[in-house]
This record gives structure tokens, sequence and C-alpha cells, in this order.
């Protein structure tokens, strides 16, 4: 029972987090039947054990932690401990104590995904949200997740209803003036719709998101990146991908980072690798930098953003793009793009695993 990284089951077991089930069951049935091991079986199930070890090992960090400042929650790892995420879930009995819970976990390097609230904002987002969630940056992104407990009636609007963080930026309000969000948030929807107000836009970045180090090389195979290439990384973060790009591929390679102090993180990374020659960073977002002409050239494209941000950018993008430049994407979420993918491909690491997506560029090149 042979499965391939390019496995439709497989691809659709990391979407589902079902994939150490599915491996583990391949294993058992070539055992049952008295054939070799699945060799891409057996490795899934040995990195799905690495990153249960990791996770283990962050839950008794936090658990001390919280414990420590005398509060009290329920740790576990999120995904009933499925073995492919870097993620703990808390559970808590209220937004006050998820909320002292979240800064307690600022203190050992954990970033939250929202900007700071205040005022009205604040007050929507404890009635309408029941979850805080946080990013630990690193070689390996760890997300921890703060969830409490409601019987609020809220709970049972579509998220279509729901002001979100683009409402709470668009207008600051009072706090006794929460409500208001509920009216504020069609007034901008329509804006935007008639280009009156710029779009943010529905998915949240959060926190730099860092390719896993062991995926870095598979991803690169994968988009199929030489020394002829000029990749682009959208939302670079430290620069951590153009840099590497540069050292292992000898291409050359440009970063496109919004965050000013992450850009300034990047560019003095690039100038300790020595690679300043081969690596720039623009600070900007995707469509500035496209509008200034400064990825005329590029070849290979890169994006590890959430789905939901990935999923608005990629018509887009294949769109702006000549035929033969290759986008590629990389989630473990379902990325819902109205284009589908020339191709898609689980990318295996020590301690990670992620699912690559290929489209290609369609405009007419001059």
């Amino acid at each position: 029972m042979s499965s391939t990284l390019r496995d439709r089951e497989l691809i659709e077991a990391v979407h589902d987090r079902t994939l150490l089930r599915l491996t583990q069951s391949r294993l058992t049935q070539s055992r049952l039947a008295s054939q070799p091991d699945d060799a891409v079986a057996s490795s899934v199930v040995a990195t799905c054990g690495a990153i249960q070890g990791q996770v283990r090992d962050e839950l008794s960090r936090l658990d001390a932690l919280i414990s420590s400042a005398g509060l009290s929650a329920s740790l576990a790892p999120a995904g009933d401990d499925a073995g492919q995420i870097h993620a703990i879930d808390a559970r808590v009995d209220s937004y006050d104590t998820a909320r002292r819970i979240a800064e307690l976990a600022t203190t050992v390097g954990y970033q939250p995904w929202l900007p700071e609230l205040s005022g009205g904002a604040e007050q929507s987002f404890r009635r309408i949200s029941r979850v805080l969630t946080l990013a630990l940056p690193g070689d390996v992104t760890r997300v921890f997740s703060v969830r409490w407990s409601s019987t609020s009636k809220l709970d049972r609007l579509p998220s279509l209803l729901r002001p979100n963080t683009a409402d709470w930026e668009f207008v600051g309000l009072p706090g006794f003036l929460w409500p208001l969000y509920f009216v504020i948030r069609p007034i901008r929807l329509v804006l935007e719709r008639l280009g009156r107000s710029s779009s943010t836009g529905e998915g949240q970045l959060g926190p730099f998101l860092s390719t896993p180090t062991s995926l870095i090389d598979e991803l690169f195979d994968f988009a199929t990146i030489g020394p002829n290439d000029h990749v682009v990384d959208i939302g670079c973060g430290d620069g951590r991908l153009v840099i590497e790009a540069a050292r292992r591929r000898g291409c050359q390679a440009t970063g496109i980072e919004a965050d000013p102090s992450l850009v300034v993180e990047a560019r003095q990374q690039t100038s300790a690798a020595g690679l300043t020659d081969q690596v720039t960073i623009v600070e900007g977002d995707a469509e500035t930098a496209l509008a200034a002409g400064s990825l005329s050239s590029a070849t290979v494209v890169l994006l590890f953003l959430p789905a939901d941000v990935t999923t608005r950018l990629i018509p887009g993008l294949i769109g702006q793009f000549g035929r033969g430049v290759r986008i590629v994407a990389h989630e473990q979420h379902r990325i819902p793009a109205t284009v589908a993918p020339a191709s898609s491909e689980v990318l295996l690491g020590e301690d990670s695993v992620t699912v690559a997506h290929l489209w290609h560029g369609t405009a007419p090149t001059t």
C-alpha cells in the first residue's frame, strides 16, 4: 500500500489533521499483509512523534508558568494531539482569566495575534470572541490558544455579521458604545466595495510565522529554485527564506515585509550573512512592490501566510506575474483558492509537516 508525498489522501489528511492516524493505519495494514513498511508512512510517524514530544515539553513549560502565577487552566495539545501541529490549547473560565494568561505568555516570548485592543474594540472582542491566540516565533512557530466559555447568544451570529479587527481599526469607540460595531461593520464593507475606504481584508496576518528550518530545502526543491532564479518572499519576516535561498541555491532574492521592526531585523540578518549583493529587503506590501516594479524580474514567489490571506492574494498574483513564474504557498490548513494549483505535495521535515501548492503566472510576457 504505497504512498507518495503527492498522494491526495495524504494531503487531505494533513488538512483534516488525521495524518498520524492515516499513516499508522497504513503501517498496520502493511504489517498484517506481511509487506515491507511503507517508507513515507514510517517517516510521517517519526515526524509526528517528534512534534508530539516538542509540544508536550512546551505544554509543561506553560503549565508551570501559569501555575506559578496562581492561575488555573486546562492545557492540552491542539487537535487532540494529532501530532502534526505545534499548537497548544488552554481552556479557562472567563475572558479576564484568558487575558491574564495571554499577558503572562508574552513574558516568555509569545506574541499576540491581534493588536492591543481598548475601549469599545476590547468590549466588542470579549463579547463576540472566544479565543485569544498567540504565537512563539522560532525555528518552528508555536501557537498558543487560550479559550474561555460563554453562554452569549452572540455566539450564534454568522461570521459575516461579526465585527473583527478591520472594523475595530476603522473607527475607535468608547467602551459603552461597543454595540455600534454591529452598525459600523456593514458600513465599512459597503465603503470598501465602493472604493471609498482602503481594504484591510477579513484575514489577519498576526505575528510572523516562520517556515520551519527542517522544511526549507524541501520547499526549495518543490519550487525548483536554482542559481538563475529571482526569489521573492511576500511577508518575509526576519528574512530567513530569502537569505537561505541565496545561500543554499545561489540565486537573487527579495523579501517584502510590512512590519518595520522585522524589516530592520531582516536587513541585519542579511548583512551578517554577507549576502547584501544577493538579497534585498523591501519595506511595504506586495501591491506597493508590484506597482513600483520591484518584482518584475521575479521567477519564484513564496508565501507562508494565513490560509484566508493567501486565498485573497493568489488570483491577483497569478494575473500579475508572467508565464513561467512559479507561485508557491504552503500551509497545513486547506487553502480554498479560486484557482486550483497545478500541483500540491506534502513536505516533511524532522519536526514539521506542511502542504505546498504551486501555481503558474498567466500574465503575457513582454
